[in-house]
């Protein structure tokens, strides 16, 4: 699946970027950079955004609700959710867009100070310090409150506000005490899919929630910025470095030695911004979410003997990953690799004889400032000899009845 804001990004190629991804246990560990100049990023639910230092908002990954369009600003903050993002305006109004189930993608005027996108609902905080919410309110998640609080962190089903006293108020769904109350004192607060995590002031994480992936462990640090993703965590240390912890199943807790300036810890996939605004994500890339994403597409069934067109296009935020890269075809059980480039837009074809049923997919493999991804498989059935409904011929005397 291409990303259908591929063509927006190619546009504004004003600014340069450079991503490196890696994907499949197998290559190299998943990781992706890009050589920015972001001012900020956001890693969601399947989906990742940045903001330009024009102030637009440039998306990418999972976009079947529109999520990973990009949106003119110029915004001073962007917030990816779960199905939506949201940006705030120069004039502190938020603009939302992707999935507007329960409202949740419905423009605010503000003015806010801040936003922060969630699953299916958003907030917003008021130059007072209140909470201004909107979208799904299942477990009160979407209820306004007075604070006043110095900033706001926001998951599925509940959020948290950080009081001047740096006290965690939090509200919405309790399960395993989420939205209960947490005395700190904290200098930040963070807010996962079923856990939070409060900075104290001595640089420690103290987590709460659901245990049973590690991700409401405490880690004494030093920290000096804390994320909560899904499942997992993410700790900025004083050099720049990266600890993580919490469910790994795709590499999206692993440390990085950065340095970076900040984190933000996602679903399934972790993305950290250089003081350069150099951009490095690493995790699951199912998506695409970690900034590149090759596509193969192939023929179910042909005749035996017959050529079967194999093709796709490698979709990168780097446009200089994308033109003339070579891209290998793999079959499932044998040493055979074939390689063809890529043409100026990405795309790439391959023509193979099928002899038998085959699984095929296809590697870009790490070259110098592009690191390698993988395609997902993709069989090619043999079809059967067709029947006729005709008699056979045959060679046989002719008879005739005797009348």
């Amino acid at each position: 699946m291409q990303n259908p804001s591929r063509a927006n990004r190619r546009r504004r190629m004003a600014i340069s970027f450079a991503v490196l991804f890696v994907v499949q246990a197998g290559l190299l560990p998943n990781v992706a950079r890009a050589d920015t100049d972001f001012a900020k990023i956001w890693a969601g639910v399947g989906h990742t955004c940045a903001l330009t230092p024009e102030g637009d908002a440039d998306c990418w990954g999972r976009n079947d609700l529109g999520q990973s369009q990009d949106r003119i600003g110029p915004f001073t903050v962007v917030s990816a959710g779960g199905l939506h993002n949201c940006a705030l305006t120069e004039g502190g109004a938020a603009e939302c867009w992707g999935s507007n189930d329960f409202g949740a993608t419905e423009d605010q005027s503000g003015p806010y100070t801040d936003l922060v996108a969630g699953w299916m609902h958003s907030c917003g905080l008021t130059p007072t310090g209140a909470a201004d919410c909107w979208g799904r309110n299942t477990g009160g998640q979407s209820e306004d409150q007075d604070g006043p609080f110095t900033a706001l962190t926001i998951s599925g089903g509940h959020n948290c506000g950080l009081t001047p006293e740096g006290v965690a108020d939090c509200w919405g769904q309790n399960n395993s005490g989420l939205a209960e109350d947490h005395p700190g004192p904290y200098i930040q607060v963070s807010a996962g899919d079923g856990h939070n995590c409060g900075l104290t002031p001595a640089g420690a994480a103290d987590c709460w929630g659901l245990p049973n992936d590690g991700q409401s462990s405490d880690k004494p640090g030093p920290f000096t910025a804390i994320s909560a993703g899904d499942h997992h965590n993410c700790g900025l240390r004083p050099n720049g470095s990266v600890d993580c912890w919490g469910y790994n199943e795709y590499g999206q807790a692993n440390d990085r030695p950065g340095p970076f300036a900040t984190i933000s810890a996602g679903s399934y996939h972790t993305c950290g911004l250089t003081e350069t605004g150099d951009t490095e994500c690493w995790g699951l890339n199912d998506e695409g979410q970690l900034g590149r994403f090759l596509t193969i597409a192939a023929p179910t069934k042909v005749h035996r003997g017959t050529n079967a067109t194999i093709d796709g296009s490698l979709w990168s935020i780097d446009p200089d990953c994308v033109p003339a890269r070579l891209i290998e075809l793999r079959v499932e059980g044998s040493g055979t690799v074939r390689t063809v480039l890529t043409d100026a837009e990405g795309d790439y074809v391959f023509e193979k004889r099928i002899s038998r049923v085959i699984t095929v997919r296809t590697t870009f493999p790490a070259v110098a400032g592009c690191e390698s991804v993988q395609s997902r498989w993709r069989t090619i059935q043999v079809k059967p000899v067709a029947s006729s409904s005709r008699a056979p011929s045959c060679a046989c005397p002719s008879h005739r009845t005797r009348g």
